[in-house]
């Protein structure tokens, strides 16, 4: 069986991430076999309340606290790496906000060197599953220039959230970084920074069946040329849908705290 080593969001931890990832798990049950990685850095708090009313800590993130840099970038992906060599082979690597921009880095990496992060002799990661990934470390200059190249020969899965402000904006960008065509999915949902909810059964679906197409070597489409979101078929290379601009929150501000009519709300799409 397949393995796929799942990679967290920033300041959450695996508990989570098994609780994000369950409805795509289940529905590759007997088909793929999920591993999740807590990143190398002790957060000191969760990423909003939410993530606190679900998981329990600690919480992790992938980079050092503040701005990352190389040294950080160094870590995380050496611990990566350390623990694939442990408990690998993996086949994936699936990523969701920073856990996604870490999953990029090592896809890369794999296929060419940066000068300050680990040489990655072993290209593990056939292919990548980026749920609404961050915007990879591209703060760092010579991270920025080495992301502008292709991911050659990479297989990807992407799924949007519409109303994700920066990151549904630049979610075109990162798509384009892999080719070819026919080898990749784009799949968008109407939410925010988040995986498909539960009444989303049938975007699950195709999303899992995508990755297991990607897995067995077939395309992830079925029309050549062509790219999915949500389960209609567009040309390569179309513009985005009109998003909403409103500055998403910053990690520092203070976040109100939900109740849990509302927690459960968000998570399972339900509208109160």
């Amino acid at each position: 069986m397949k393995k796929i080593l799942c990679l967290h969001g920033y300041r959450t931890n695996t508990d989570l991430m098994k609780f994000q990832c369950a409805l795509i798990e289940e529905n590759l049950r007997g088909q793929a076999e999920f591993d999740y990685l807590e990143a190398p850095f002790v957060s000191d708090a969760p990423y909003d309340a939410i993530v606190g009313m679900l998981a329990e800590p600690p919480y992790y993130q992938w980079s050092e606290r503040g701005k990352p840099t190389m040294q950080g970038l160094f870590t995380g992906v050496q611990h990566i790496e350390d623990y694939v060599r442990k408990h690998g082979p993996f086949s994936a690597i699936l990523g969701f906000s920073q856990g996604g921009a870490m999953a990029i880095l090592v896809a890369a990496l794999q296929r060419r060197q940066l000068e300050g992060l680990p040489e990655l002799r072993i290209r593990w990661a056939q292919a990548v599953v980026l749920v609404c990934p961050a915007k990879p470390f591209t703060t760092l200059k010579n991270v920025d220039d080495f992301l502008r190249l292709p991911v050659e020969d990479c297989p990807v899965i992407l799924v949007s959230g519409r109303n994700d402000y920066d990151c549904y904006r630049f979610s075109e960008t990162i798509y384009n970084m892999f080719s070819p065509s026919e080898r990749r999915g784009h799949f968008v949902h109407d939410k925010g920074h988040q995986f498909p909810d539960a009444l989303s059964v049938e975007l699950n679906s195709q999303i899992a069946q995508a990755i297991k197409s990607v897995l067995d070597g077939l395309p992830a489409s079925l029309a050549k040329n062509g790219d999915i979101i949500g389960s209609q078929m567009y040309a390569v290379g179309p513009e985005p849908p009109p998003v909403k601009t409103a500055k998403p929150l910053e990690h520092t501000q203070k976040k109100p705290e939900p109740d849990l009519i509302s927690i459960f709300c968000r998570w399972f799409g339900y509208t109160p």
